[in-house]
């Protein structure tokens, strides 16, 4: 949060982020049972580095804000239309022929779960 706070401070459009409280003491963690390379066996990125990366993340989340909740709108209206519509034979004959043709091609068949790995979804020979 120290980090963000700084770079707020010093962006082109600050966001007014209040500086962070930071501990009187701070507790240190034990060593690792096992020494080997950990999380932080690198070095930090840069500063100079970071801080640009920060803002542009910040300026994306902001700019593109309006967008990302009215298409998050359309798709629950759209996934109620779904699950409301009542499937038929011949709905599910244009469904077959849909699938059969992205198989024939070797293209990816859609997964049923958003978060699914679309290679997983695809035919492999």
């Amino acid at each position: 949060m120290t980090c963000l706070w700084a770079f707020d401070a010093a962006s082109a459009h600050p966001a007014g982020l209040v500086m962070p409280l930071t501990p009187v003491r701070r507790r240190r963690l034990p060593p690792p049972a096992t020494p080997g390379p950990g999380e932080n066996s690198r070095e930090p990125i840069d500063p100079a580095t970071m801080g640009p990366l920060l803002i542009w993340a910040l300026r994306v989340v902001d700019d593109f804000a309006d967008d990302i909740v009215s298409d998050w709108t359309e798709m629950q209206r759209l996934t109620e239309q779904a699950e409301q519509t009542v499937g038929t034979w011949e709905s599910m004959g244009w469904l077959r022929t849909y699938l059969d043709q992205l198989v024939e091609r070797g293209a990816p068949v859609p997964p049923d779960d958003t978060r699914a790995n679309t290679r997983s979804a695809t035919r492999r020979t």
